[in-house]
């Protein structure tokens, strides 16, 4: 049975990339990788990952993300598009709140939320995007 190319590349470029011992991988831009290793270092030294991660990697906070892509939302409304009562929202928002993905405004007595603009919330978006969730 013949393997696919690219199926076998990705293999080859695996098996080049194990990190601690394994085979070393070939450089072919030095440059672009010392810009590429500054960029994580200061990324990681500022906790960015981190935060990033955190917020990721929690499927509520995913869904108010996306949910908040469409439009701007009360709480209440909020709560009821993602499928969570108020307060585990109102929690996720303030989590949210504090990483600067969002942001509230009140109107009478209720506050509506929407994404915040910025490169944060571009870069969610754009993975998002990259992965076909938006």
């Amino acid at each position: 049975m013949a393997i696919n190319p690219l199926v076998a590349h990705s293999l080859l470029f695996a098996s080049r990339c194990k990190s601690g011992g394994g085979v070393p991988v070939v450089v072919q831009d030095p440059e672009r990788v010392r810009a590429a290793r500054q960029q994580i270092g200061q990324a990681e030294a500022e906790g960015k990952l981190e935060q990033l991660s955190e917020v990721l990697c929690e499927p509520t906070r995913r869904r108010i993300i996306e949910a908040l892509t469409a439009t701007e939302l009360s709480v209440s409304d909020l709560a009821n598009a993602v499928d969570r009562k108020v307060p585990v929202v109102s929690q996720h928002l303030r989590i949210l709140r504090s990483r600067g993905i969002v942001e509230g405004a009140r109107r009478a007595s209720l506050v509506y939320y929407r994404l915040r603009p910025g490169p944060t919330v571009e870069r969610v978006q754009q993975l998002f995007r990259s992965i076909g969730v938006s």
